[in-house]
């Protein structure tokens, strides 16, 4: 457990690396901070905007937004 921790650290830490230098990915992110998860549960939820659009929008890797399960699963408080 320990070892696929640290490999998803290190994942994550390579991908914000590559997003600060250029910008949003060619495949799009995977890891979303805390800022951003908020930004994509309001548009879903508040705005009422697809996974796909959201996902376009802000540059995310296909599926993502519907990993976060149905409205109501995950929520911004």
């Amino acid at each position: 457990m320990l070892a696929a921790r640290d490999r998803l650290a290190q994942e994550a830490e390579r991908e914000f690396d590559e997003v600060a230098r250029r910008g949003r990915g060619a495949q799009g992110r995977q890891f979303l901070d805390v800022g951003l998860l908020r930004h994509v549960l309001m548009l879903r939820d508040e705005k009422g905007l697809s996974g796909e659009e959201i996902e376009r929008r802000l540059g995310l890797r296909k599926g993502i937004v519907g990993r976060l399960g149905a409205k109501g699963v995950v929520e911004s408080v």
